[in-house]
Formats: structure tokens, C-alpha cells, sequence
């Protein structure tokens, strides 16, 4: 009597073996794969099963053998059931034995050639697509470069030399501005061409890098480099921009950036009270002086030019001074051109005493500096602020102490107006300024006037 073949369980480290005698009638010691005692008993349980059977390996595949006992028994792996695309494919072929394993393995390497070559083909379809993109770029790119390059040529041909764009340019600027700015608007830019040596070239030819260079030289020794780089790019701005209008040639000053202010310190101006403490030292003309400047927000170059009848009492009783451009001095820009409401609490009573002793003339405030009847553009900032002795020229005690000037009384007219209340808006208006400059210089709060009162 033959004795009955079976798996028998063996433990090797971890790991669980099986030795049985396999389709071929070899006996065999094969791992399990598994380190569970449970698991290693239900595939010797299913390996025993088909021991006794006897099958061969394609009778095997028919029934619901595990891929790791049909690997352990046949000593192949299984093979796996047929895709709709490998079954499509072999129906092709009604010789083809569709339980070769080898016919299984050529059949998915080409189905796997045909996905390849149809990511390919969607690949060589996309190029074809991005090729007839670029050859359309290509096409407008020559037209444009052609256009640019006519554009180039015509704008050398109605170019002027720098020379001749800076008289022309001077003629215009003098309608709109003050000769004084006019003079140093001029001089900025005859600076910068003569810099360049480009004076006698072209005016098409000058580049952003020439502005660059020349803004950075110009702008370094400064304390604020940033803010003198600004300050001085916008002449540049307004002469380019014009340039551009009048002979259709670039903007250079447009391409270049303006660069980031350094952050500035809190500005300085004097509350009312600090003002009037000044005053009560003075007489009434240089009382009335002080006043319009600290509260009426005049300039010392708008000063100069006030006459009598610039004083007046409106038709809604109130009084009012009118600033305007005359024949002793120009305003700085249209803007500046208006009426200011007089203070009636701070203002009005010392403007009233100074007209009442007021000898006669028409200035308001006239010089007082023998043999010039209106103030000049310096001597005023002299009388005020106070001068020292150079060689011959003698010594002056200005009126103002030392931390007050006329630019920081115009300063306090608006910083005291916007904590009054009044909006950016009706302080821009009264100084004949833009809101956005009322904002910049006059609203920003001191850290001492917020309190901590929470």
C-alpha cells in the first residue's frame, strides 16, 4: 500500500517552509511567505488538495487555485486572466495557444508598444501644433521689429541735438513756471547732457543707462540718496515726457525706476501756543508778519508780493487775503494761486493793527531794508532767521528763534488745520497744495499727541 503524499510544516527562524513533492514528483522545500502559523496551515491544507488531484498546471489555471500555491506546486507563477485589449489582440491569431505564458508576456509587450506609440503620436501632434505657434510668433515678431526698427530711424531723423531740445524746451517751460525754477530746471539737465558730452549728439541717442548713472553720481554725497534721486529724476520726468510729445522719441525717464524714500523723521512744526509766545516779543509789523506765515500758511517767497488790497473784508463779512501772481514776484504754480481766510481769533486783530500804522504804499509788508521797497528773495530769510558776520557783511538778529522758521510756520498753519478738524482736502486747498502733499508732510501725528488712554 502507497503511502499517502502530503505538505509537511517546517520553521526556520521566523518563517514558515513546506516540504511535499511537487507536480513533477520531486519532493521540494519551498517557503510559505508568511510568519503567521495560522496562514501556513491553510496553504498546506489547499497545497494537500491538489497533491491529490494530480492536475496539470492548465486544468489547474481552470479552477480557484491561490497564486501562491499554483507557484509552489507548477513552480510558475499563475497566469493572470486575460484583459479585453490582450483577448482582442490574440483573437487575431486562432492558432496561438492563449495559455502560453510566452504568448501572454508578447502579447502585453505590444500592447504596451502601442500605448507608446500613441503617447508618441499625441507628442508629435502637440509639436506640430507649438511649431505652426512659433512660426506665427515668428512672422509677427520680424513685423514688429521691422516697425520698431522704422519707428528708430524716423525718430533719430526728427530728433533736434540736446542743445537745441534744452532752448526750445526752456521757451515753453518759462509760460508755465517760475523763472527761478525754470533756471534750475535748466541747469539740471544742462548738467546731465554736458556729464554725457552729449550736448551736440542727438537727443534720440540719450539712454536709460545714461540717466541711471548720471541720477546715482548726482544723488550719492546726499544724506537721503534715495529722496535727492527722486527730487531730481523728476526733472528728468518732465523734460522726457515732453521731448517724447513734441519729437516722438522715447521716454527714457519713464524706464527708469524711482527708487523707495528713506523713512523721515517726524516734522517740525509749532503748536499755536508756541507761536504766540514768539509774537508777544515783537511789534505789530513783524507780529503781523510772523502771524500770516504760522496762521494763514503763506510761504516767505508769497510774502514778498502781498499788497494792501490783497487784505479785504468779503462779502459774507469775513476776512480774507488773496495771493496772486504780480509784477514783484511769480507763484510756483497755478495751484498757489487763491484766497485765504483770515483767523479771526489769532490772526485778524494783529493784520488790523499792523494796516491801521501802516505808512503809506501799496505793499502790505514792505521791506525793511534801506533803499528796496519789497522784500528780495533772500533778505527775508535774513530777517528772519538771522545772519552771521563775513568779512563786510554785518551780522543780523533774526526775529525767530533759532528752531522756527517760515517753511516751519506754513508747516504748523497745516498740521494745526487738519487737528482742527479740517479734512486733507480743505488744508490742500487753503496752501494751494495737493492732498496727497497735505497728507505727506503735514498729517502725520507726533508719537507724543497719542495717548494711552484705553
Amino acid at each position: 500500500m502507497t503511502r499517502k503524499r502530503t505538505a509537511h510544516i517546517e520553521k526556520k527562524g521566523k518563517t514558515y517552509y513546506a516540504r511535499f513533492y511537487n507536480y513533477l514528483d520531486q519532493r521540494v522545500k519551498k517557503s510559505l511567505k508568511t510568519k503567521s502559523a495560522d496562514t501556513a496551515q491553510q496553504v498546506v491544507a489547499e497545497l494537500d488538495k491538489f497533491i491529490s488531484l494530480q492536475l496539470t498546471a492548465l486544468q489547474a489555471q481552470k479552477t480557484d487555485i491561490s497564486d501562491l500555491v499554483y507557484e509552489l506546486y507548477y513552480g510558475e507563477k499563475l497566469l493572470k486572466p486575460l484583459s479585453a485589449k490582450t483577448k482582442k489582440l490574440l483573437s487575431e491569431f486562432p492558432d496561438i495557444d492563449i495559455a502560453d505564458k510566452d504568448i501572454h508576456k508578447l502579447a502585453d509587450q505590444i500592447l504596451k508598444l502601442g500605448e507608446e506609440l500613441s503617447t508618441h503620436e499625441e507628442k508629435i501632434t502637440l509639436l506640430e501644433k507649438e511649431n505652426a505657434e512659433l512660426i506665427k510668433f515668428k512672422e509677427k515678431y520680424f513685423s514688429l521689429s521691422n516697425s520698431v526698427e522704422g519707428k528708430i530711424s524716423l525718430s533719430y531723423q526728427n530728433s533736434p541735438t540736446c542743445r537745441d531740445a534744452l532752448v526750445i524746451y526752456e521757451q515753453d517751460l518759462s509760460r508755465e513756471i517760475a523763472k527761478k525754477d525754470v533756471s534750475t530746471h535748466i541747469n539740471k539737465l544742462n548738467d546731465f547732457f554736458k556729464h554725457h558730452d552729449l550736448l551736440d549728439n542727438k537727443l534720440s541717442v540719450v539712454t536709460p543707462v545714461y540717466l541711471t548713472e548720471y541720477l546715482d553720481d548726482e544723488s550719492d554725497s546726499f544724506k537721503e540718496p534715495n529722496r535727492r534721486f527722486n527730487r531730481v529724476w523728476k526733472y528728468f520726468s518732465r523734460f522726457f515726457n515732453y521731448a517724447s510729445r513734441t519729437w516722438e522719441i522715447d521716454n527714457i525717464a519713464a524706464r527708469v525706476k524711482k527708487r523707495k524714500n528713506e523713512q523721515r523723521g517726524d516734522i517740525h512744526w509749532h503748536p499755536i501756543e508756541e507761536i504766540e509766545a514768539v509774537l508777544i516779543k515783537q511789534d505789530t509789523y513783524w507780529q503781523a508778519l510772523i502771524g500770516t506765515l504760522g496762521f494763514a500758511g503763506c510761504s516767505a517767497h508769497e510774502m514778498r508780493g502781498l499788497k494792501r488790497d490783497d487784505f479785504y473784508k468779503g462779502s459774507d463779512g469775513d476776512y480774507y487775503l488773496r495771493v496772486q501772481a504780480n509784477e514783484i514776484r511769480t507763484l510756483k504754480n497755478a495751484k498757489r494761486a487763491r484766497s485765504i481766510h483770515v483767523n479771526p481769533n489769532h490772526l485778524l486783530p494783529l493784520l488790523l493793527s499792523h494796516v491801521k500804522e501802516l505808512a503809506t504804499g501799496d505793499l502790505l509788508f514792505p521791506s525793511r531794508v534801506t533803499g528796496s521797497p519789497h522784500w528780495q528773495a533772500g533778505s527775508l530769510s535774513v530777517y528772519l532767521n538771522g545772519r552771521n558776520a563775513r568779512g563786510p557783511t554785518a551780522a543780523v538778529i533774526g526775529v525767530l528763534p533759532a528752531e522756527m522758521t517760515a517753511l516751519s510756520l506754513r508747516r504748523a498753519y497745516g498740521s494745526n488745520m487738519l487737528r482742527s478738524g479740517k479734512t486733507a482736502s480743505e488744508v490742500a486747498a487753503a496752501m494751494g497744495n495737493s492732498s496727497r502733499m497735505v497728507e505727506d508732510h503735514y498729517a502725520r501725528l507726533l508719537a507724543v499727541e497719542v495717548k494711552s488712554d484705553f
